[in-house]
């Protein structure tokens, strides 16, 4: 995983490419105790051609709408050294009434980057995940993030409920949640 990370933050950093680390890595650069599965990077659509070009070389299939339930969003997925690597454009996803957008221009002021040797990759917000899990109701997921020491340290209640305010998850998921994380 870790050369692979490397392979990304060497390949995708263009001038004026946006893309950011979402999923268990990014759980993983901030301390959680996650073993990460694949690699997600979520990139803005109009970035979409840049990035893809600059992995062509490792691509599985190209990003394509998927037939997940609920996922709006093109996935393309790769392999590099070893690990699978997921290309997440515009993140979207709609279960029932419960509407995601995950556009990078709101949550842009707010991407982290952590090191990784002598590189600094780029993060979503945790809430940004957080929200995607609860979309999804991935109860046990979510009770694996919110009972980590590195949990409290990561969250921004105030801007989670600014975001959960914008994607019409039900209250009661929303209170069911923050029974969980406060």
């Amino acid at each position: 995983m870790h050369r692979a990370l490397c392979l990304i933050a060497d390949t995708l950093p263009q001038p004026g490419v946006a893309w950011a680390l979402g999923g268990g890595v990014a759980r993983w650069l901030r301390g959680f105790d996650v073993v990460p599965q694949d690699v997600d990077v979520d990139v803005p659509q109009e970035h979409e051609r840049a990035v893809t070009r600059s992995l062509e070389g490792y691509q599985v299939s190209p990003p394509h709408h998927t037939d997940v339930p609920g996922w709006l969003s093109k996935i393309g997925h790769y392999e590099l050294c070893g690990a699978r690597v997921d290309i997440c454009v515009d993140c979207e996803i709609r279960v029932g009434e419960s509407h995601y957008v995950g556009c990078f221009s709101r949550y842009l002021d707010r991407i982290a980057f952590f090191p990784l040797g002598d590189r600094r990759l780029p993060v979503i917000p945790l809430e940004e995940s957080l929200l995607v899990s609860l979309l999804m109701e991935r109860w046990e997921k979510l009770q694996e993030i919110t009972a980590s020491p590195a949990f409290e340290s990561s969250f921004d209640v105030a801007c989670f409920r600014d975001r959960a305010a914008e994607t019409n998850i039900p209250q009661r998921v929303l209170d069911r949640f923050l029974s969980l994380a406060l």
